[in-house]
């Protein structure tokens, strides 16, 4: 047996030559490079954004106390980190904390706790957010250059830049800012001091990032940016650069001193302060909520067994007609039921259709032994009026109906308006 000869088909020469072209490609348009991704938080510094922050004040020699309101102010020459305040929704403790602060009390608040102020709110902080510069567009007749020149778009800000104190200011480390301190966080607009001059400040070419202005026998520090956007006392931006030594300077804590924590929106969200304190109108409400949507769902069947199929009788027939009429229209019953006894009388009375209602009560009570001024009474539509004496009505025309069907059938004469009814038991 001769061994075959391996012929290589098209189809697969063509694939796999594709295949390397696409590889090759790959490798000389691609670059790996490596890139550190920050970790989660985990820990308690997960939950408490202010976890860092109160480890650096520690280990200055710093006592922290954290609340969720300004129920209680803290005490003289102490620090409040106030983040999240809104100056009109309780002007109260708004001016409660401006005599602490004139008494000695030492405020730090961000750039948010600036914006929307109102006279009979925060307007007395003496610090304000620096409008930004307006750029001066060319006149339109002005002479363009001969030779056009290519502007490079603008590169993004950097994570941090760095800031110095100003010429005149103290420098809060004399030894180490010198050259100027690297502030790591989100950019914010710069601030100014308003009528006064600055305690103490740190500036980049733009302004001031943060600011001191002495208030009374106290002061107020504001940080450029917003808490809620990685501030300066936030887990993760105290890591970077220099700012857990911006954060100090700008707290003014040192060995002995007590930082006040607070946070005016509340540190506990809405539905685990409700979860906490209103736990049972929350069980009551999910459950009576839960009885509701499964009383409301779409079922697979009737909710309860169908009634079998049958016909009512002729007396359920008319005792629901006549319960119906009741109700909704007296009258109706009323003229049904004089009708079944002109109906019963036209058997008995001869010329029965042509007397009035005079002369039909008084033949019906000569057959039936009635009073006959009862039946005259009944037989008028005006009776319908006395709804509550419409009972003894009918009882009394039906009690007529039947004593005519009882007796035998016979022949009626009237003669001077008088009616003679022959029955089989005699002359009457």
């Amino acid at each position: 047996m001769s061994a075959r000869r391996w012929r290589p088909s098209l189809p697969g020469t063509l694939l796999t030559v594709c295949a390397v072209a696409v590889s090759a490609w790959l490798v000389s348009s691609t670059e790996w490079v490596e890139r550190d991704v920050p970790r989660p938080l985990g820990g308690e510094a997960a939950s408490n954004r202010q976890y860092v922050l109160e480890r650096i004040l520690h280990s200055v020699g710093a006592r922290t106390v954290e609340r969720e309101d300004l129920s209680q102010l803290p005490p003289s020459q102490a620090t409040l980190l106030l983040t999240g305040w809104d100056w009109d929704v309780l002007p109260e403790r708004s001016r409660a904390v401006r005599q602490w602060v004139e008494g000695g009390g030492n405020l730090v608040i961000d750039s948010g706790g600036l914006v929307g102020r109102s006279d009979s709110g925060g307007s007395w902080i003496p610090i304000e957010v620096a409008r930004p510069k307006k750029v001066e567009k060319a006149p339109a007749d002005a002479k363009k250059p001969e030779v056009a020149t290519v502007q490079k778009p603008l590169a993004p800000p950097p994570e941090c830049w760095r800031v110095a104190e100003p010429e005149g200011v103290p420098a809060a480390y004399p030894g180490e800012s010198a050259g100027g301190l690297n502030l790591c966080t989100t950019r914010g607009l710069h601030l100014v001091a308003r009528r006064r001059a600055p305690s103490w400040a740190l500036a980049d070419d733009g302004g001031n990032d943060v600011i001191r202005v002495t208030v009374g026998a106290g002061s107020v520090t504001a940080v450029s940016g917003w808490s809620f956007l990685q501030g300066l006392f936030d887990n993760r931006a105290l890591l970077k650069g220099d700012n857990a030594l911006i954060a100090v300077a700008a707290l003014q804590a040192h060995a002995g001193a007590e930082v006040w924590l607070v946070s005016g929106r509340g540190g506990q969200p809405l539905l685990a302060w409700l979860w906490g304190h209103a736990r049972t109108v929350l069980l009551t409400g999910a459950l009576a909520l839960a009885l509701w949507l499964w009383r409301a769902s779409t079922r697979f069947g009737p909710i309860e067994a169908a009634p079998p199929l049958a016909r009512r009788s002729m007396g359920e027939q008319i005792a629901g007609t006549a319960a119906f009429l009741w109700r909704r229209s007296p009258a109706a019953l009323h003229a049904v039921q004089v009708r079944a006894l002109d109906e019963a009388a036209a058997l008995r009375v001869r010329g029965y259709a042509r007397l009035d209602r005079v002369d039909r009560a008084g033949a019906i009570a000569q057959a039936t032994g009635l009073e006959a001024a009862g039946l005259n009474r009944a037989l008028s539509p005006a009776v319908v009026k006395g709804a509550h004496g419409l009972a003894r009505v009918l009882a009394l025309l039906e009690t007529a109906r039947r004593r005519l069907l009882q007796a035998a059938p016979a022949r009626a004469s009237l003669a001077g308006g008088a009616a003679t009814i022959n029955t089989s038991e005699g002359t009457r």
